[in-house]
């Protein structure tokens, strides 16, 4: 089973969840995993970075990213992640799921969020990929910092193994 984690990460913090749900997966499952970390050239960094970052989410505008490496249709699950900007997901995930929404072939995924905004950014992947998701979780930033994200993740990863396994089957 081959999978493919695709996250966007301005301040790290979906780049650390994404990094452990891809060890928890070498670790859970036999399953093969690539990385594809989504690069936004726009400079975010910040007050006028988030200001911008958080209007351009509001508005679910596409943005520029850099070209990605691996194709989605060469996987069996596509795991999608990001952060929560203005209770939608990043304009650079965003971008990317627009364009390889017919690509996937089973999704999961997964944000990360200050304060509200989980569950309906999850809904929003969910409709722009039009795919029921195999699993899903959500972790605050303060949880991702403590460590305290990685009982979800584990969680996580037990769901996607048995999901993927009912769709083999």
């Amino acid at each position: 089973m081959k999978c493919l984690i695709a996250f966007y990460s301005r301040t790290g913090t979906a780049r650390k969840v994404a990094r452990t749900v891809m060890s928890t997966i070498g670790q859970q499952t036999s399953f093969k995993c690539d990385l594809e970390e989504l690069v936004d050239p726009t400079n975010r960094a910040g007050t006028a970075g988030y200001k911008l970052s958080h209007l351009e989410a509001a508005e679910k505008k596409q943005v520029q990213i850099k070209p990605t490496m691996y194709d989605p249709s060469s996987y069996d699950l596509v795991i999608l992640g990001g952060p929560v900007w203005a209770y939608t997901m990043a304009s650079a995930l965003r971008t990317y799921v627009a364009k390889n929404a017919g690509k996937v072939k089973n999704a999961a995924f997964f944000c990360t969020y200050d304060f509200s905004g989980n569950k309906t950014t999850l809904q929003d992947m969910q409709e722009l990929t039009g795919k029921a998701p195999i699993a899903t979780f959500y972790t605050t930033t303060k949880e991702v910092v403590k460590g305290k994200h990685i009982q979800t993740v584990q969680n996580f990863v037990a769901a996607l193994d048995q999901g993927m396994r009912a769709v083999a089957s």
